[in-house]
């Protein structure tokens, strides 16, 4: 190996090592939006709210996230860990809707959380998109 391939070595494996140890979403006042409509396309329902997230986990980003995609669906196949979101929603038959998978892909940090979620409609693809960003501590204790 030259001189210059080992600091590229060292310095790729430390980066990776940084993003293995993504800190935590910490709990508090957060600001969420949803939006909706097709991927790449213009959305066609949007909106914002302000919520606490509260967590009795050492590490609440499992908890928070999963939260904020929503228990419609079961969440099992979805993986939250080194700042990464990846998976998919199995989601059970119901009304017009066959059973079906809604594929789940983002990143977290300590104070902001960005995801989509892919839902099948009818032969397209309805996205889904969540941003939230932490503005705080919540204003009364659990």
């Amino acid at each position: 190996m030259s001189r210059r391939a080992v600091p590229i070595a060292l310095l790729a494996l430390a980066l990776t090592a940084c993003d293995d140890a993504a800190q935590a979403v910490q709990p508090g006042q957060w600001e969420i939006t949803h939006a909706a409509g097709p991927p790449n396309g213009r959305e066609v329902q949007k909106s914002a709210v302000t919520r606490c997230l509260r967590s009795s986990q050492e590490d609440p980003s499992r908890e928070i996230v999963l939260e904020l995609i929503g228990d419609r669906c079961d969440q099992e196949g979805v993986k939250i860990a080194g700042g990464r979101i990846s998976g998919a929603l199995q989601c059970a038959e119901f009304y017009a809707f066959s059973a079906h998978e809604e594929p789940v892909s983002g990143r977290y940090a300590a104070d902001a959380i960005d995801f989509t979620v892919d839902m099948p409609l009818f032969g397209q693809v309805l996205r889904t998109h969540v941003k939230a960003r932490r503005i705080g501590d919540c204003d009364r204790p659990s």
